[in-house]
């Protein structure tokens, strides 16, 4: 193999998900939502002496809430 475990699955993936791949350049108050159980995502060097805020909200779904709706299974 050559690599760690970590450098080897990570090229496989990057690999087979670079077709979908999203880059977004910030500006003042955008805001980026992905769900984090299908997404494989990493940040980027930014210049440090710039402030950065990061915010997380976690959310679930039930079938009362309408989960199957909200994947399209159903209409």
């Amino acid at each position: 193999m050559g690599s760690s475990p970590i450098e080897f699955t990570h090229s496989r993936t990057s690999r087979a998900y670079c077709r979908v791949l999203y880059s977004h350049t910030w500006q003042v108050g955008d805001v980026l939502v992905w769900d984090q159980r299908a997404t494989m995502h990493r940040g980027t060097p930014w210049p440090y002496e710039q402030p950065r805020t990061l915010a997380s909200v976690c959310c679930s779904m039930t079938d009362s809430d309408g989960l199957a709706e909200a994947r399209g299974l159903t209409m």
